[in-house]
């Protein structure tokens, strides 16, 4: 099945499963509704074409698309036109989402706890060698790795948006400093918690 397929099948069938994509849904927070409800996703795409790669990374590729929406979202609120193929056709779906994201100031509403709740877990096949096999389990922990972090950049981007400029220029330099540098910026916050006054 080509991407774009793939993409527009899995948000036409999304529809049915409230529970993945709508934080006001009973089961939203019920992860064996989840689990089921990813299984249902997974058989619905094989009929429709999708090979078991695709099955698979069901989880991974909504994630994609919840950030990109919510990314697309926050153009168009500022006045902006999204020429984003999927944007129309998941504002349905993330509609609710994305206005809890615009007016609220907590992480959970840009992006939810990335716990991967498809039962789907690629196993080798059975030709593949031992090293081949422990590469590939790497390669997925490492991009499971990614995926767990992207939520946290949206979330700063988030915050970055909403905070006057000369704050904004100030907390971007010490984001940089402290990933560019950990182990310096906590050396200075020791040096200076060793240095500073007592308050007696």
């Amino acid at each position: 099945m080509e991407a774009d397929e793939y993409n527009k099948s899995l948000i036409e069938i999304l529809v049915d499963e409230p529970c993945i994509y709508d934080p006001a849904d009973p089961a939203f927070n019920n992860i064996n509704e989840r689990h089921m409800a990813y299984v249902r996703l997974g058989q619905r795409l094989r009929d429709r074409g999708a090979n078991e790669e695709q099955v698979h990374r069901i989880n991974d590729r909504f994630q994609v698309l919840k950030r990109r929406f919510l990314t697309e979202y926050r153009k168009v609120q500022r006045g902006l036109q999204s020429h984003w193929a999927y944007y129309e056709d998941l504002l349905p779906l993330l509609n609710s989402l994305a206005e809890k994201s615009a007016t609220s100031e907590t992480a959970s509403c840009i992006s939810e706890p990335n716990i991967l709740f498809s039962p789907y877990s690629p196993c080798p096949s059975s030709d593949e060698r031992p090293t081949e096999a422990k590469r590939r389990h790497v390669e997925e922990k490492s991009a499971a790795c990614r995926t767990e972090f992207a939520g946290i950049f949206d979330y700063i981007a988030f915050r970055l948006d909403n905070m006057e400029d000369t704050i904004r220029k100030s907390t971007v330099e010490k984001i940089l400093r402290l990933v560019h540098n950990p182990s310096m910026e906590l050396m200075d916050e020791r040096v200076n918690a060793s240095t500073s006054t007592p308050k007696w």
